[in-house]
């Protein structure tokens, strides 16, 4: 005859899934994360026109490199501590 569900073993492995999420995360993190400095995209989360979104990244001491051909996203060179 099985044992009846304990609590332990009711919350593990909802414990366990909750660290993997967090696991994948900060892994997903670490590799989107822009670097430092250097090339990197920058995609504007509110609607904005492009020519707003230029003004914007110039005015946050970035260069514009060029445009990606999917939606809004340009790609510049600066530093991240500037254009986050």
């Amino acid at each position: 005859m099985p044992y009846p569900p304990t609590i332990a073993s009711r919350t593990m492995p909802g414990l366990l899934r909750a660290q993997l999420v967090i696991a994948g995360i900060v892994l997903l993190a670490a590799v989107l994360a822009p670097p430092r400095e250097g090339e990197m995209v920058v995609v504007p989360i509110v609607p904005l026109p492009l020519g707003l979104t230029i003004d914007w990244i110039t005015a946050h001491h970035g260069r514009i490199v060029g445009r990606l051909n999917q939606g809004p996203m340009v790609m510049v060179f600066g530093r991240r501590a500037d254009l986050l």
